[in-house]
């Protein structure tokens, strides 16, 4: 009787919105109105599970047990919402991908793992010592040429994650790589600041703040720049004092 209730619910909410769900079907054919609520029937049950864990530990940074089991969540309910591909219209994907981008490339304990190989391959450029960092343009403006660098050194990326991270990191980014080299090396769409290369993008800007000195305050804003953000009143007074 409950899933019955769920069922019932799903075709309301999905009739609400007739706009969203008009596009939806025009992009999928193959979608319906049952076929939308089936979905949300099938994978309610995860949505709330995750969401519920999500509210445990929103603005924390995880440990590696608690990342783990998120991330797992993660992973079985973006499969479920995927299995017949309409639910876009009504947007609960979304907000899910949204949630495990940031889930992954904001509160991960693996951030300052990227931030410090971030901030090593920034320091390679004005460095003579032979780092494998020199032969990679891993922070290439050009995102084709970036995502050439990522596939193209990933035995460089590992080794640093190897000799400089925490336990747990090598396994972590063996199984991310390929989505993590994807993701950096895509320029976001999004206006909310809420995609996988914001978060990364804004993790190599906050990089740059190695030392509390006024030069690099400047090289953070100029980087953030580059990226969506929503720290545009902040960036504005760096820059005037920057400009001083």
């Amino acid at each position: 009787m409950l899933k019955f209730i769920i069922l019932f619910c799903c075709i309301s909410l999905a009739a609400s919105a007739p706009t969203q769900f008009v596009n939806s079907v025009k992009e999928n054919p193959q979608c319906s109105l049952w076929n939308t609520a089936m979905v949300y029937f099938e994978c309610s049950d995860m949505v709330h599970d995750f969401v519920s864990t999500l509210q445990e530990y929103t603005g924390k940074v995880l440990n590696p047990d608690s990342y783990k089991k998120l991330d797992s969540q993660c992973d079985e309910t973006l499969e479920c919402l995927n299995a017949r591909n309409c639910e876009d219209g009504l947007g609960i994907k979304k907000i899910v991908e949204r949630n495990c981008n940031a889930l992954r490339y904001k509160y991960s304990p693996y951030v300052p793992c990227m931030k410090s190989f971030f901030l090593n391959v920034y320091r390679a450029q004005y460095s003579f010592q032979e780092w494998c960092f020199h032969y990679y343009s891993f922070l290439d403006k050009n995102m084709t040429k970036r995502y050439e660098a990522f596939v193209e050194g990933k035995y460089c990326f590992m080794n640093f994650v190897k000799n400089n991270c925490p336990a747990g990191s090598i396994e972590e980014f063996t199984k991310i790589y390929d989505r993590f080299s994807k993701d950096i090396s895509t320029e976001s769409t999004s206006k909310e600041c809420s995609e996988s290369h914001d978060f990364l993008h804004t993790t190599y800007c906050k990089s740059l703040l190695d030392q509390k000195t006024k030069s690099s305050m400047c090289k953070y804003v100029n980087c953030l720049k580059d990226t969506c953000h929503r720290d545009e009143s902040f960036v504005q007074e760096i820059e005037k004092i920057c400009e001083e």
